[in-house]
């Protein structure tokens, strides 16, 4: 196999292309920057199918100029995942999540799930905060889902003014 550039932080990317169980969707929810430490920009260069939120409009706005999937500026905790999938010719079934909110993961993961959504793979940014991982962990397991790798260290980075180099900061899943 070829080896392949990662885009993202710490290899999602490349997990992603391995863990799909063949389904080629993405929905990256945080998305950010269409490029720069991004989960899906590899597997669109795939020929995957996806969909791109950010409730930031300046990243949002770059996303049109530099890739093929839709992407919606939207407060992901207010996201009919229903509607929003099936509107932009995807499955409720996904590939892969990239989730990476900044605390208000498992709202909008317990939502997705009560809108029939499921994933086969999925990278979840707990941040490191144990009361929040523990929750999200709690509720994937509930829903089946195993939980692939436990607390993925962060790469060089300051966040906040604080070095979170090394530290906790995801959780990767599998179904």
């Amino acid at each position: 196999m070829e080896a392949r550039k990662s885009w993202s932080q710490v290899g999602q990317d490349l997990w992603a292309l391995e863990n799909s169980g063949g389904n080629l969707t993405f929905l990256d929810v945080g998305c950010m920057e269409p490029f720069s430490c991004n989960n899906t920009y590899i597997l669109e260069l795939a020929g995957w199918k996806g969909l791109a939120i950010d409730m930031e409009n300046l990243f949002i706005s770059s996303w049109g100029r530099h890739r093929k999937c839709p992407a919606v500026c939207a407060n992901a905790l207010e996201v009919d995942w229903a509607a929003v999938l099936p509107a932009n010719g995807l499955p409720l079934e996904i590939g892969y999540l990239s989730l990476d909110l900044y605390g208000e993961e498992l709202q909008v993961l317990q939502k997705m799930v009560a809108a029939g959504l499921s994933f086969r793979c999925a990278t979840v940014e707990h941040d490191g905060r144990p009361e929040l991982r523990k929750d999200i962990r709690e509720f994937l397991l509930a829903q089946g889902y195993t939980l692939a790798v436990a607390d993925v260290l962060s790469p060089p980075a300051v966040i906040d003014g604080k070095d979170v180099a090394g530290q906790p900061f995801e959780d990767w899943w599998t179904k």
